[in-house]
C-alpha cells in the first residue's frame, strides 16, 4: 500500500493556509470599501483591520489598487455562481438569460457596494476562466444552436450580455430610475438577442425568488461580525 508523500501534504497545506490568508485579505479590503470607498483606505489600513504584518499584504499584492481589483473579480464571480442557483428546472436559455441579469441588477441595488466594485473591474474579467464565461458562454451556446437567440456569432451574445449589465449598474449608481428598470433591462436584452418584443416583456417580467449569497463567498462573509 502506498504512503501519502509528506512532501505532497505540506504543499498542500501550504497552498490552502495562503488561499485563506487571500481570502483573509480580500475581505478586509471588502469591509474598509463598503466604509470609505473604493480609493479611500490604504495598505496600513488592511493590514490593521486584518490583524497582520505589512509584509504579509505585500506576499499577495503590490497596491490597494491591486486589492479592490482581485475584490471585484471575487464579488463578480460569486454574483454569476450565485444567480445561476435560478437556472435548475429550467433548461429554456432565454429565460435563464432573462433571470440572471434580472437577478444580478437585484443583488446590486440591494448591495450598491457591489456594482462599484464590479464596474471598476471592467467586468466581465477578461480571463478565460472567469464563471461569466463558464456560466453564460454554455447558455449562449445553447440558444444559439436552439434557434432561441438569432445572433452571428456567440462572441456577440456575450458582448451584449456583459456589457449591458455593466452599463445597467453604471446607470443604476448614477441615476434615479423606475422601480422595473432590471425588467425593462432585461427585456431589451432579449430583443437583441432575437427574441420578439411580446415574449420578451413576458419572459423579463416572470417572478422569481432572488437566491442567497454563497455561504463560504465574499458577501455572506462581510455580513459576519469577525473577520
Amino acid at each position: 500500500m502506498n504512503q501519502p508523500d509528506p512532501a505532497d501534504h505540506r504543499s498542500r497545506v501550504a497552498a490552502e493556509r495562503r488561499a485563506r490568508m487571500r481570502e483573509h485579505l480580500l475581505l478586509a479590503g471588502f469591509r474598509l470599501a463598503a466604509d470609505r470607498g473604493l480609493d479611500g483606505f490604504t495598505i496600513d489600513d488592511v493590514v490593521s483591520m486584518a490583524e497582520v504584518a505589512r509584509g504579509t499584504f505585500y506576499k499577495y499584492f503590490n497596491t490597494t489598487a491591486e486589492l479592490v481589483r482581485e475584490v471585484a473579480i471575487e464579488l463578480s464571480q460569486e454574483v454569476i455562481l450565485t444567480v445561476t442557483q435560478l437556472f435548475q428546472g429550467n433548461e429554456d436559455p432565454a429565460e435563464r438569460a432573462a433571470m440572471a441579469i434580472r437577478a444580478v441588477l437585484a443583488w446590486v441595488k440591494r448591495a450598491p457596494l457591489l456594482g462599484a466594485f464590479i464596474t471598476r473591474a471592467g467586468w466581465p474579467d477578461a480571463e478565460p476562466g472567469h464563471a461569466f464565461f463558464r456560466v453564460v458562454g454554455p447558455n449562449v451556446d445553447v440558444g444559439i444552436a436552439s434557434g432561441r437567440f438569432h445572433l452571428a456569432h456567440r462572441e456577440i451574445g456575450l458582448a451584449l450580455i456583459g456589457g449591458l449589465s455593466v452599463g445597467a449598474m453604471q446607470s443604476m449608481a448614477t441615476t434615479s430610475l423606475p422601480s422595473d428598470y432590471p425588467d425593462l433591462v432585461a427585456e431589451t436584452l432579449l430583443v437583441a438577442l432575437g427574441l420578439s418584443r411580446d415574449e420578451a416583456a413576458h419572459l423579463a417580467r416572470l417572478p422569481f425568488t432572488l437566491p442567497p449569497p454563497l455561504p463560504s463567498g465574499l458577501i455572506a462573509r462581510s455580513l459576519a461580525p469577525d473577520i
